[in-house]
């Protein structure tokens, strides 16, 4: 006997997943939280801010550190018009970017940037997209195992 769709483990599995990526969302309207890290020559920047996640790496020739976290912060988002902490809010912006570039850096250097913006509306969606295309295809396999076990104790197999 096939348990209720409200009842599957791998459903309830899933929502801590879901809140999180809706509560960033929600929150990063007025925090912006950031992480930068160095690991050899690239230097990276995440940051989710205004309904986004901004990610950065820098590739520098020169800079040649070992693995080191720079900084972890929280910083409010300020409204310049009225000098206010801006409120919380889901915030739509464009579904992503990718920007790459090379800048001269000396004689016969260079320094190459590359940053990816992604929506978290975008990230919500195909989370929510792949958890339930995973819930609905595990159902399925498992009502078509438990068809061809009834039909096996039948004696009526059904093949394919």
């Amino acid at each position: 006997m096939m348990r209720a769709f409200y009842k599957s483990r791998l459903l309830w599995c899933g929502v801590p997943g879901l809140v999180f990526l809706v509560w960033a969302w929600w929150d990063s309207g007025r925090n912006a939280d950031e992480v930068s890290w160095r690991q050899g020559r690239h230097s990276h920047i995440v940051m989710v801010t205004s309904g986004a996640v901004w990610w950065q790496d820098t590739r520098d020739e020169e800079s040649n550190s070992v693995a080191e976290l720079v900084y972890v912060g929280r910083v409010a988002m300020v409204d310049r018009a009225r000098g206010t902490v801006r409120e919380r809010g889901f915030e739509f912006p464009e579904a992503y970017s990718w920007t790459c570039e090379v800048t001269p850096f000396g004689e016969g250097e260079e320094v190459r940037t590359c940053e990816l913006w992604v929506a978290l509306w975008l990230m919500v969606l195909g989370y929510v997209g792949v958890w339930l295309g995973v819930v609905f295809a595990w159902r399925w396999r498992k009502r078509r195992v438990m068809r061809r076990l009834t039909d096996f104790a039948k004696g009526t197999e059904v093949v394919g």
